[in-house]
C-alpha cells in the first residue's frame, strides 16, 4: 500500500497565532517548573541533622527513579492543559489507533536510529569528547543524517488520521495507558533494590518516552503547527516551522533541566533528536511511534549505564 502523509493541520487565523505560541511555551514552562520544584524544594525531615531530601531524591530511594514526578510534570500536566483548552487528546496526535501501523513505523525507525546510537556514542567516547560538550556536535550531526534514511525506510507508511484518533473509545485508551504506567511503576517498586537496572529501564521506556513525546510532539508541536502551518515537505512528511521550534524547545528543556543544567552539548543533540522525533510524529500522524522509539532508545541506554 502506498504511503500517505498525515493530514494537514489547519493554520489558525493570524490574530490567534500568538495564543497558540504562548500555549506551547506555557506547557514547557509548567513542566520545567515542576521538575525544578521536585528536585530542589526540601521535604520536612524529622531528623534536623540529616541532609534534607527532595521529592525526586525520595522517589529514587523508594522506586529507583522519579516515576511520580515525571508522570505529574509531563503527562498529567499536559493532559490537564488539553482539558483546560477545551480540546481532546486525539487532536494532538495522542492515541493508540492502528497499533500495527505505528509499531511497524517505530520498528523501521529503530532500524536506523538504533545502530546510529550504537556507533555515535562509542565514537564520542573514543574521541574523548563529552556528549554534554563538543561531543554533542558529533551526535547532533549523526542524528540529523538519520532523517533521510528514516524517510526511505518509512516511504510506504500510512499515517494515522486525526479522525481515527478521535474515533477511538476513550475509556479503552485510558485503561491501556493506565495499565502500562502501573506496570512500570510496579517494576520500579519491586525490583529497584535488587535489580536497579530494571527500574531504570521501566522508567525510561514508559515514563520518559511517553511523557516527553506527549508534551513536545503532542502539545507543543501541534500548537506550533496550528500557528505556522506545515508548508514544507521533508522526506514524505508535511512539516513547518513548528517542527523546528518544537525541537528547539525540546533541546532547551534539556539545557534547563535540573539534572544537568546548562550543558550546551546536550542541547545540540537533543535538538537534533527532537527534529527526528518530530518528523516521525508528522509522518505517522500520531505520537505513538516516536514515543516507542524514544522509550526504547532511552531504555537501552539505561540498561547499559551503571
Amino acid at each position: 500500500m502506498a504511503g500517505s502523509p498525515a493530514p494537514a493541520v489547519s493554520t489558525l487565523p493570524r490574530a490567534t497565532r500568538p495564543r497558540a505560541i504562548a500555549d506551547a511555551c506555557l506547557a514547557v514552562a509548567v513542566t520545567l517548573a515542576l521538575l525544578w520544584l521536585s528536585a530542589r524544594v526540601p521535604l520536612p525531615s524529622a531528623d534536623p541533622g540529616s541532609a534534607p531530601a527532595t521529592v525526586a531524591s525520595a522517589e529514587r530511594g523508594a522506586l529507583g527513579a522519579p516515576f511520580v514526578t515525571s508522570f505529574v510534570a509531563f503527562q498529567a500536566a499536559s493532559l490537564l492543559l488539553i482539558r483546560l483548552w477545551g480540546r481532546r487528546p486525539g487532536e494532538f496526535g495522542i492515541g493508540l489507533a492502528r497499533p500495527r501501523a505505528w509499531v511497524e513505523a517505530a520498528c523501521m525507525a529503530l532500524v536506523v536510529l538504533g545502530p546510529a546510537c550504537g556507533v555515535l556514542f562509542p565514537l564520542v567516547g573514543i574521541l574523548r569528547l563529552s556528549p554534554m560538550g563538543v561531543g554533542g556536535v558529533v551526535l547532533g550531526a549523526g542524528f540529523l543524517a538519520c532523517l533521510p534514511l528514516a524517510g526511505l525506510m518509512l516511504r510506504r507508511t500510512t499515517a494515522v488520521g486525526e479522525e481515527r484518533l478521535l474515533a477511538r473509545p476513550q475509556a479503552g485508551q485510558v485503561a491501556a495507558w493506565a495499565g502500562i504506567l502501573l506496570a512500570a511503576l510496579a517494576v520500579g517498586w519491586a525490583l529497584h533494590a535488587g535489580v536497579p537496572a530494571a527500574a531504570r529501564i521501566a522508567y525510561a521506556l514508559v515514563f520518559v518516552g511517553i511523557g516527553e513525546e506527549l508534551l513536545f510532539r503532542g502539545l507543543v508541536q501541534t500548537r506550533l503547527d496550528e500557528a505556522f502551518g506545515r508548508p514544507w515537505r521533508w522526506f514524505g512528511a508535511d512539516v513547518g516551522p513548528g517542527l523546528v521550534i518544537g525541537a528547539a524547545l525540546f533541546g532547551v528543556s534539556h539545557l534547563l533541566a535540573p539534572a544537568n543544567p546548562f550543558q550546551w552539548g546536550w542541547f545540540l543533540w537533543t535538538f537534533a533528536m527532537g527534529l527526528v522525533f518530530g518528523w516521525l510524529r508528522a509522518r505517522t500522524g500520531s505520537i505513538a511511534a516516536p514515543a516507542l522509539v524514544h522509550g526504547v532508545l532511552d531504555a537501552v541506554a539505561a540498561a547499559l549505564s551503571r
